[in-house]
C-alpha cells in the first residue's frame, strides 16, 4: 500500500472511532476532503473496504424482516388517545440509546390518563424479559384492576411473545 493511502486511511479510521463507526464511506470521503486529502469517494470506500471497517447503519428503506408467526392482537384503542381517568389505559415501547459501550434499551410504560411514566426497565437487551419488568415495576406501584386495564403497544416481537 502506498504511503499517501496509508496516511488517508489511518485518517479515515481514526475519524470513524472518534464517531463511534457511525458515519459511512460518504460521510467520511467529506470529512478527509474538509482536512485537505485529496481523494474520491470510491477510493475512500475502497480504502475503508480493504481495512474491514464497517459502519453502524440502519436498515434500508423498503427492507422488509421477516414474517413472525407471533399472534397480532387487534387495536382496542384505535388512537383514541383522550383518557380521562388514571390506571385505565397503558400505553409502552421501546427505545434505543447509543452509549460509549454499545446500545441501552429503555422500556417504558406511561398512563394515558395522568401523561406518568408508570413504570420503565432498562437493559442491554432488547428482549420480551425488558418489557416485562417494566410492566411489572408499573403493576408493582400502582395496582390497576386488572380486568379494568388496557395495555396498547406496537406489538413488536418483545410485546407479542408468549413470556
Amino acid at each position: 500500500m502506498q504511503k499517501r493511502h496509508q496516511s488517508i486511511t489511518l485518517f479515515l479510521l481514526e475519524r470513524a472511532k472518534k464517531m463511534n463507526s457511525v458515519p459511512g464511506y460518504r460521510k467520511l470521503w467529506m470529512e478527509a476532503q474538509d482536512e485537505g486529502y485529496r481523494c474520491g469517494k470510491n477510493q475512500v470506500q475502497r480504502l475503508l473496504q480493504e481495512a474491514g471497517y464497517r459502519s453502524c447503519t440502519a436498515l434500508k428503506p423498503g427492507y422488509r424482516r421477516a414474517e413472525s408467526t407471533l399472534p397480532v392482537l387487534p387495536n382496542l384503542l384505535n388512537r383514541r388517545f383522550s383518557i380521562s381517568e388514571r390506571n385505565k389505559v397503558w400505553v409502552s415501547d421501546i427505545t434505543q440509546i447509543r452509549c460509549r459501550e454499545g446500545w441501552l434499551y429503555l422500556a417504558v410504560v406511561m398512563d394515558l390518563g395522568t401523561r406518568q411514566i408508570v413504570g420503565y426497565a432498562q437493559g442491554a437487551v432488547k428482549s420480551a424479559r425488558l418489557v416485562l419488568n417494566a410492566l411489572e415495576s408499573a403493576w408493582k406501584h400502582h395496582q390497576p384492576a386488572g380486568r379494568e386495564l388496557l395495555f396498547h403497544s406496537d406489538q413488536g416481537t418483545q410485546y407479542r411473545a408468549r413470556r
